[in-house]
């Protein structure tokens, strides 16, 4: 399965290659925060895309997309990492603090 994954400040738009047939009842969906473990999450899309809303800015997520067929085995997850970016806000502040400080040199 070819996964990638497009992050913005609060979400993360992954896309994958959907597998051939009608053996597929669903794909999983799971992600992780490698810092703070209670911003973990799990859902079930039918889909070849999925949208993982309600992140937090600059925080990088392990996560994983595997098929369940009707059968009820699961194909092997693949993985992707992906930082959210920052905050629009944060981001203009920065550039001004910059900035600022350039031309009080």
């Amino acid at each position: 399965m070819n996964l990638t994954a497009e992050p913005h400040s609060h979400s993360i738009q992954l896309d994958w290659q959907c597998e051939d047939g009608n053996s597929i009842a669903n794909y999983t969906i799971a992600w992780k925060d490698f810092t703070d473990e209670s911003r973990n999450g799990r859902d079930v899309t039918y889909n070849c895309s999925y949208v993982i809303e309600s992140l937090e800015a600059c925080v990088t997520f392990e996560i994983s997309v595997s098929a369940l067929y009707v059968n009820g085995s699961e194909s092997e997850a693949a993985f992707i990492n992906a930082t959210t970016l920052p905050d629009g806000k944060w981001h203009v502040m920065y550039r001004f603090m910059a900035c600022a400080y350039y031309f009080l040199l």
